[in-house]
């Protein structure tokens, strides 16, 4: 056999051996334990869980508001007559509040479309001192 041959099947052999090594250990290698579960009344601790706490209530105040527009709209849709634009109204100025009720947490400090908060003076960054003038000599 020559050299490089040998060489190549040193390596090979090398190779395949490691590899097995490897797949061996990962076989032996006990799993991860799964993590524990969540104790009963200690769910929403910490910023997540208030997080996910806030959004569950914003979601069930969604579906509420929902609700009491279907309900409103089947009532005006099934009045005759002048209770029809009694049953119009109510549904109209129930859209309206619930719309500026939503304008109204989305502006606030926080709210997704509320301006940018302007640093206080404690806060605010330094102003850079003035470079110096190049002064003609």
């Amino acid at each position: 056999m020559n050299a490089p041959r040998l060489v190549y099947s040193a390596i090979l052999a090398l190779t395949v051996t490691v590899v097995a090594s490897a797949i061996q250990a990962r076989a032996q290698t006990p799993a991860p334990a799964a993590p524990p579960a969540p104790v009963p009344g200690q769910a929403g601790r910490g910023r997540m869980g208030g997080m996910m706490a806030e959004r569950a209530k914003i979601e069930a105040d969604m579906a509420a508001q929902a609700r009491k527009l279907d309900e409103l709209v089947a009532q005006m849709n099934a009045a005759k007559g002048a209770d029809k634009v009694d049953r119009v109204a109510a549904a109209l100025t129930e859209l309206v509040a619930q719309h500026n009720a939503m304008h109204r947490r989305m502006m606030a400090p926080g709210g997704m479309m509320a301006p940018p908060q302007t640093p206080s003076p404690t806060t605010a960054p330094e102003q850079n001192p003035p470079l110096p003038q190049a002064h003609d000599h």
